[in-house]
């Protein structure tokens, strides 16, 4: 349901609804609106009024708005000091005051203060709410959606847990797709809500895997959410992928450069500024290769009693989970670098989507993974 100010001073709505192996939305825009008919029309597509058993709220503040913009932030503090020095540096050597550099940086500033402002009201009002067997979200100030969704149209859950914080994003994958014309034709856009600044995100992404599928009461996930350990699922499987195919694509890019420097070298006397550059190639090289190596070594898919997981990232640290109950086929795929290297690919789809919702690439033993899976996922009591 989308209200957005105009919408309260008419008392209208619009009622948006998601549909299963439809291409496009169903729309009733500017309708009258009540809270009996929203409550009716819930309940008409399986969506009752439960018992709450559990709720998040977006916990916003200073400090975890600069983690989750912890890149963009700390461009934006490199480029101020850039800015500092070389005007500030500018202006003294012409006779101005070195403090006049800084008069930007207080517009930039205010700005700044107006938007952190604007977040505050916005977050107080992001909380989602989970039923005995739907879910509930609702956000924002002058435009606002509220979501309703059953457990059984919920089909992955991803969550990205900010830098140096136990915050991060919770993201809601729906069943139901899109088809969203572009410039280039046309894309599909999976259904999603995102309800962002989550307390305790290393805990969460199992606790309501835990909700979806067993259905705990109020009481239970308390238990849960307190003692995570103890609920914790069994992990059967646990893969790390191949550094070779990514590394082997990496060192073709870079020896296109690397060629074109040496072909220069044996062509052209020696310099200065060819020294300089191949010192600079070299360091260029070295660090993309450590960050492909690093980068593959940061992933990790796991299979558990109930779900399989895939997990990565450095600094944003990111997991996608999907229950055996939600995996509609499993499929396994060998390209020509699988094939070169000794190992593949596994994909995973959900009920209700035309591509896959999780990719497992570059497994050695992707063979084994697949069929402990095919296990898994044989035996979920949705088979």
């Amino acid at each position: 349901i989308k209200r957005n100010f105009i919408d309260y001073w008419f008392h209208t709505a619009t009622f948006r609804f998601y549909s299963i192996g439809a291409s496009s939305n169903l729309n009733f825009t500017h309708v009258d609106y009540s809270e009996d008919l929203a409550r009716n029309i819930r309940a008409k597509v399986g969506i009752p009024a439960d018992n709450k058993v559990f709720n998040i709220d977006s916990e916003f503040s200073f400090s975890e708005s600069l983690r989750s913009s912890f890149f963009f932030i700390s461009g934006v503090v490199l480029v101020a000091l850039a800015w500092i020095l070389g005007a500030g540096s500018y202006l003294a050597a012409h006779g101005h005051s070195f403090w006049i550099a800084f008069i930007p940086l207080v517009f930039v500033g205010v700005i700044w203060g107006c938007i952190y402002i604007y977040q505050v009201f916005y977050y107080a009002r992001s909380k989602m709410i989970f039923y005995e067997r739907t879910a509930y979200f609702q956000r924002g100030i002058f435009f606002k959606d509220f979501f309703y969704v059953r457990y059984d149209n919920i089909k992955d859950i991803t969550t990205t847990k900010y830098p140096f914080s136990r915050e991060g994003d919770l993201r809601f994958n729906i069943a139901g797709e899109e088809i969203v014309k572009t410039q280039n034709g046309q894309s599909i856009r999976s259904h999603s809500f995102t309800i962002k600044y989550v307390p305790e995100i290393p805990v969460q992404d199992e606790l309501i895997d835990s909700i979806l599928l067993r259905r705990p009461t109020a009481g239970e996930i308390q238990e849960c959410f307190q003692a995570p350990e103890k609920y914790a699922g069994r992990i059967l499987k646990r893969e790390i992928p191949s550094v070779k195919n990514p590394l082997f694509l990496g060192v073709l890019l870079l020896l296109v450069p690397d060629i074109v420097l040496l072909g220069a070298i044996l062509l052209v006397p020696a310099s200065n500024v060819l020294i300089l550059i191949a010192g600079a190639l070299a360091m260029v090289n070295i660090f993309v290769i450590a960050m492909i190596i690093i980068y593959t070594r940061f992933k990790k898919y796991i299979i558990e009693d109930t779900r399989v997981l895939a997990r990565w990232g450095i600094f944003f640290k990111k997991q996608t989970s999907i229950v055996f109950e939600k995996i509609d086929f499993l499929n396994t795929h060998r390209d020509f670098l699988d094939k070169m290297f000794g190992n593949g690919d596994i994909t995973v789809n959900t009920i209700g989507s035309s591509r896959p919702e999780l990719r497992i690439k570059n497994i050695d033993h992707y063979q084994n993974f697949y069929e402990e899976r095919h296990a898994g996922y044989k035996n979920s009591d949705f088979q």
